[in-house]
């Protein structure tokens, strides 16, 4: 079961490998290439490790080790064999789930929105039937967190990163129309996808529509979640209104979102600092003196919370925590399964005390593991002895 494990976690690699390709295409930025970059050096680096681990004579011994005393304690072996079946058992979930979402991905990149939609709808709908008989709630509830079709709403993002509206314009209606079959339009995944919307028509310099929208997202908002969780929306809202000329309409807004944005998120949190940037182009556009050293001091917060919670070195601490995790894992193993580890000599002990009460063929397999085991230790006086009793039998 192991040996799948390691193909199916191969596999999800080469899947999210494929999801960044669809991305990179639609949106080819500098940051997205160096995140692909750098995904397939960490993949291979870590496939040629598992796969040399797999292969090699530690793993081996590890296995012997475990085998040999799984005979003893049935509850290490059952832990053992559970261990082996959740990894599998996650891995095979994974791999599933990814490959049908990255099909209709595939699907809806490719023009063919019938059948993205038909899986999109079938693969969000299964899982949260069973999650509305679980929790007893209605039918059209949502499952928390987990949103229908969000790879497309990625995908419908970096085109409209990269200024192709007319793909955005497609994708924000199919989402649309997913969201509200599943939902109805008087739910926050629908608002959240006329909140973008009206982005889309905000980029494309249509503001009035842009604001018909966003006010519309922002009423069912309302309605919905009783003035919480609405930062992002509020913060829209206020957008149009200024690029519009609206101050005195937007700058309220742009208080009530930041006062919700801080007691959701905190004071330090990008959210809030997305929310402050926004506000502050608005003071800087009205250029009061007053205006102006409040949009500085506003800028600055939003700057050091981004500094904060920046993310450019990411990839390197990942790699640092890579590093770190798997030297403990090799202390670890070495102290429990290496030559002198603590349960490589439980298992040669088990198997030197129980030679005289076994079969000659039970014999004979004890004593060849013997034999293995001592070469590891490289403790050539036993491994002759053994030699010797094993050809005597």
């Amino acid at each position: 079961m192991g040996r799948y494990s390691t193909a199916l976690s191969v596999a999800v690699g080469l899947l999210v490998f494929c999801y960044f390709i669809i991305y990179a295409t639609a949106y080819p930025s500098e940051e997205l290439l160096r995140a692909i970059a750098f995904e397939v050096v960490i993949f291979l680096f870590v496939l040629v490790l598992r796969l040399r681990q797999n292969r090699s004579k530690a793993t081996r011994i590890e296995n012997m080790v475990l085998d040999e005393l799984g005979t003893k304690w049935k509850a290490l072996d059952l832990l053992r064999k559970s261990g082996r079946a959740l990894v599998f058992t996650c891995w095979l979930s994974v791999t599933v789930f990814l490959l049908i979402d990255l099909t209709a991905l595939a699907a809806a990149y490719t023009g063919n929105y019938g059948l993205s939609r038909a899986i999109y709808m079938n693969h969000y709908g299964f899982p949260r039937s069973i999650y509305a008989a679980l929790t007893r709630s209605p039918a059209n509830v949502a499952i928390p967190v987990i949103h229908p079709a969000y790879s497309m709403e990625i995908l419908t993002g970096a085109y409209i990163e990269a200024g192709k509206h007319e793909h955005a314009r497609e994708l924000t209606g199919e989402l649309m129309a997913m969201r509200k079959q599943l939902f109805g339009v008087e739910s926050e995944l629908y608002a959240g996808i006329l909140a973008d919307s009206a982005n889309l028509y905000r980029k494309e310099g249509n503001f009035a529509k842009a604001e018909e929208i966003s006010k519309q997202a922002l009423s069912i908002s309302r309605a919905v979640l009783k003035n919480t969780g609405m930062g992002q929306i509020i913060t829209q809202v206020a957008d149009n209104l200024r690029d519009q000329g609206k101050f005195s309409e937007a700058e309220p807004l742009y208080i009530e979102a930041l006062r919700m944005r801080e007691k959701q998120f905190g004071p330090g949190s990008t959210k809030v600092a997305e929310t402050l940037v926004e506000y502050a182009k608005l003071l800087r556009i009205r250029a009061a003196a007053s205006d102006l050293a409040l949009a500085k001091r506003f800028q600055e917060r939003a700057d050091a919370s981004f500094k904060r919670h920046d993310t450019k070195g990411d990839p390197y601490a990942s790699v640092l925590v890579t590093i770190v995790f798997f030297g403990i894992s090799i202390v670890v193993s070495r102290l429990l399964f290496g030559p002198q580890g603590y349960l490589t000599k439980l298992a040669m002990k088990r198997l030197e005390q129980s030679l005289d009460k076994k079969s000659t063929a039970q014999a004979s397999q004890s004593i060849s593991k013997l034999i293995k085991f001592y070469e590891n230790q490289n403790n050539i006086e036993q491994v002759e002895k053994y030699q010797n009793m094993l050809s005597k039998l």
